[in-house]
């Protein structure tokens, strides 16, 4: 489980999964011990997400069946509460997505690092999201992520031009699959802040690397100047 500070359910998301082997809460950003993992299979979930119901009963089956038996990785929607109604999707990364696997990944699924939903079959299960429950902690919670993903050593730096299209174009696809034309103004408010969390995540990368590069410039302007 990933956690940013803040956050105001990860003790809900840690009760949804009590009948895990394990649980490991991770900071965004902090290193992974490689030999930390302790179990066959990896649930990656964020702090205010949780777990319910089918996909849980699905885990459990999942996790008696044989490895032999499995595939090396599943796919898992998501579902977001906004303006007072569950809608299909996330404002974080794509829905759905690789959330269970065999390894436990340095970072979330989430748009900064332009996550791709790789081939896998997906379970029929949902993860449920409350980040977007109140738009005001969700738009500061972008803030502190975007403001680590421009900290973390694989922070992925683009240009602000190819952020921007990128930003628009997941703005225009998710309209078009969960925004206005299935789940109205709540669908669309989804699809901005999803878009937005792209856009935040890249222009910090992207301020991030010029001011250092901005910094080393300079010292090396002082350096050749003195005498």
């Amino acid at each position: 489980m990933f956690s940013v500070p803040g956050m105001k359910h990860v003790e809900r998301c840690v009760q949804s999964v009590q009948w895990a082997d394990d649980i490991v809460v991770l900071k965004i950003g902090e290193a992974i011990d490689p030999h930390r993992r302790r179990t066959d299979w990896v649930l990656h979930l964020w702090g205010e997400e949780f777990i319910e119901g089918e996909l849980q009963k699905e885990l459990l089956a999942l996790r008696a069946r044989p490895l032999a038996e499995s595939r090396p990785a599943y796919n898992i929607a998501v579902r977001s509460y906004v303006l007072g109604r569950w809608v299909d999707g996330s404002v974080w990364g794509p829905s759905p997505s690789g959330r269970l696997a065999r390894q436990i990944q340095s970072w979330p699924p989430t748009w900064c690092n332009r996550w791709k939903v790789e081939r896998a079959p997906a379970l029929s299960g949902t993860i449920r999201d409350d980040s977007t429950a109140e738009l005001a902690f969700c738009v500061s919670q972008m803030n502190r992520i975007g403001s680590l993903w421009a900290e973390a050593p694989n922070g992925e730096v683009t240009s602000l031009g190819r952020t921007t299209v990128f930003s628009l174009g997941l703005f225009v696809r998710l309209v078009f699959r969960i925004g206005l034309l299935r789940d109205g103004f709540a669908g669309f408010t989804l699809s901005v802040l999803a878009a937005y969390a792209a856009l935040l995540c890249g222009a910090k990368a992207w301020e991030k690397a010029r001011g250092i590069s901005n910094r080393l410039d300079g010292r090396q302007t002082s350096e050749e100047s003195i005498p």
